[in-house]
């Protein structure tokens, strides 16, 4: 059975979000997971939010870097969900997991 790979797990704020942006692009409109909109929505407004956090943080304030750290563990717990839906849906299908934007 193929195990998916959401690639997650050792990204800074940066390239979190970018990695979420490229999921959510080649999720938007994929025919093999036409109910993952909910999911996307909840990304890209975690992927907002991660932004906006990191600009805060940019001058090292506590809060701010408190702030931008807690919007990162949102948006990795949020692609990890859809990494769960990724899988369940696609079971072991590795072009549908791939086609989402995770590896396997």
């Amino acid at each position: 059975m193929n195990k998916i790979y959401s690639g997650t797990s050792r990204l800074n704020s940066a390239k979190l979000a970018a990695r979420a942006d490229f999921i959510v692009e080649r999720m938007t409109d994929n025919p093999a997971f036409p109910d993952a909109a909910p999911f996307l929505t909840a990304i890209s407004a975690a992927t907002v939010a991660l932004r906006e956090a990191m600009v805060g943080a940019l001058d090292g304030g506590r809060t701010a870097t408190a702030i931008r750290k807690s919007r990162h563990r949102d948006l990795k717990l949020q692609l990890d969900q859809l990494a769960g839906h990724v899988a369940s849906v696609a079971g072991n299908n590795e072009l549908a997991i791939l086609s989402a934007g995770f590896g396997v």
